[in-house]
């Protein structure tokens, strides 16, 4: 999916690293949630409200993993440029050879 999302020619990775030495942890979070959007903006809450109602959340469980969760520290750029490089030599197009395809 990121690649998809980050496959044109408008986007440098390494430009991306240079501009923003560290990637903010809240971005990362962001695109990862969007891998999921209704169960990572709807479903959670919505269990979360129901168990409430419901008498049966533990908060403190529920509070440590909100915290965990929402703990994004930023991202080295450089890491992040080499990350999305490995990520888009990893295409299942040019995967076809590793799994039972023509080598």
């Amino acid at each position: 999916m990121y690649a998809t999302w980050t496959d044109h020619d408008g986007f440098d990775p390494e430009y991306t690293a240079e501009l923003w030495r560290s990637i903010p942890g809240w971005a990362i979070d962001f695109a990862n949630k969007l891998l999921k959007p209704v169960t990572n903006f709807y479903s959670t809450n919505r269990r979360l409200w129901e168990d409430i109602q419901e008498g049966t959340v533990r908060r403190d469980a529920q509070q440590a993993m909100a915290k965990w969760i929402g703990d994004n520290p930023p991202f080295p750029g450089k890491a992040f440029a080499m990350a999305r490089v490995a990520l888009s030599r990893r295409r299942p197009s040019e995967r076809a050879g590793q799994h039972g395809g023509e080598e």
